[in-house]
């Protein structure tokens, strides 16, 4: 009975689009992970990244739109989606969606070698 109560309460819920596409900004950021451990370097564009079986593999947000990537001078890996409107800024759906990784330690040296890069290196912003 609590299964039943649980399948009906997930299936009744629509997932919303800001968390379809932190789904798919996550999903990249572990792609591009994958690929900076096979070469040793970060990617330049979504083409090298590697397709895993079962998964989106998505480079859209949830408005269709491709997210933006970009890597600073600093090493600061960014995958941002626009929102509903596509145009920086804006409220509700129209909110950017922002995540940042660190790809190089306070020495400047490349930290991307480390299994658990992914998991320590996310920069934190304010909800």
């Amino acid at each position: 009975m609590l299964l039943y109560i649980a399948a009906n309460y997930f299936l009744s819920h629509e997932i919303s689009s800001k968390d379809l596409t932190r789904t798919a900004i996550m999903e990249t950021f572990y792609r591009i992970h994958l690929y900076m451990m096979q070469e040793g370097e970060v990617p330049t564009t979504f083409y090298q990244l590697p397709v895993r079986a079962g998964y989106a593999n998505e480079t859209k947000d949830a408005w269709g739109s491709t997210l933006n990537y970009s890597i600073s001078n600093d090493g600061v890996l960014s995958i941002i989606s626009y929102g509903a409107d596509n145009k920086s800024g804006g409220t509700e759906q129209n909110t950017d969606i922002v995540v940042r990784y660190r790809t190089l330690d306070a020495a400047g040296k490349s930290i991307i070698q480390d299994e658990y890069w992914i998991v320590y290196a996310q920069i934190s912003t304010a909800p």
